[in-house]
């Protein structure tokens, strides 16, 4: 995105400790020091802290969903959606990765913290009492259509969303 976008300025949150070692590395090596912030947290839908459980495949894929995770976990600082959106946004593309958080950054922020965003690029996962069509009725409402969506089995997908014309 910045190599396309020479006035872009990136805020990047990593909650778990070796991806977030290899998110700072890979940012120091690139040059982006300058225009990427990269911080330590959860986003999630509230404040405060959050047990975040290693992946069953592989380090990147630890969540603070306890059923995408396992074991005992460890505890991390979490920011609300809306609390990053108002410290350092607006921002006009949102990409979420986040191992199942998605449902409650989504459906639990405030309508104001999406108002700026044009773009929104998700990867959602298969959560109990969730779906991506709750996620797609919020985005719709939000003014944000579907671009692309490519579900995959076991509720798994990703999205690419487009704020409506017009709106």
């Amino acid at each position: 995105v910045l190599s396309q976008l020479p006035d872009a300025f990136c805020v990047a949150y990593e909650a778990s400790p070796s991806p977030f070692g290899y998110l700072l590395d890979n940012v120091r090596r690139n040059g982006g020091m300058e225009r990427v912030w990269v911080l330590s947290a959860a986003v999630t839908s509230r404040d405060g802290e959050v047990t975040l459980r290693s992946g069953t495949t592989a380090d990147g894929a630890a969540s603070i969903i306890p059923s995408l995770g396992e074991g005992n976990g460890v505890l991390v600082s979490a920011i609300s959606f809306d609390r990053v959106v108002n410290e350092q946004g607006p921002f006009a593309l949102v990409k979420l990765d986040c191992e199942g958080a998605e449902y409650g950054i989504v459906l639990d922020s405030r309508r104001e913290s999406w108002e700026g965003v044009r773009y929104v690029v998700l990867e959602y996962h298969a959560v109990a009492g969730h779906s991506w069509a709750e996620l797609e009725r919020r985005f719709n409402d939000l003014g944000l259509e579907v671009v692309l969506h490519l579900p995959r089995a076991g509720g798994f997908g990703v999205a690419h969303l487009s704020r409506t014309r017009g709106q």
